[in-house]
Parts: C-alpha cells; structure tokens; sequence
C-alpha cells in the first residue's frame, strides 16, 4: 500500500516540476513571482511528504 502512494507522490511530484519549469522557463529570478509561488510551496510540501514517507519506510 505505502509503495503505491509513493508512486503517486512520485508521479505527482514530476508533473508539478514539469509544470513549475515550463512556468519558469529557464528565468530562476520567476521563482519569486507570486503567480509562481503556489505552485512552487505546493512542490514542496509534496517533496517533503514523500521525504518522510521514506524515511518512514527505511525505519521499518
């Protein structure tokens, strides 16, 4: 069950990146702009969930 939602954590994580770079568009200074920002915590927030989902995983 946990390697299934790491999959999707996974898949959701690439698409968010994809997405945030195309946003970007090689211009690193867009990272601060605020249409970008959402977009760019909510990347983060997953990347720190699949983080402890790992971790988690590795203590067992």
């Amino acid at each position: 069950m946990k390697r299934v939602h790491l999959k999707k954590l996974e898949a959701e994580v690439e698409r968010l990146r994809k997405e945030l770079m195309h946003k970007v568009s090689g211009d690193y200074t867009k990272l601060a702009d605020p249409a970008i920002l959402p977009l760019s915590k909510q990347l983060d927030g997953l990347i720190t969930e699949y983080m402890k989902e790992t971790t988690m995983m590795l203590k067992k």
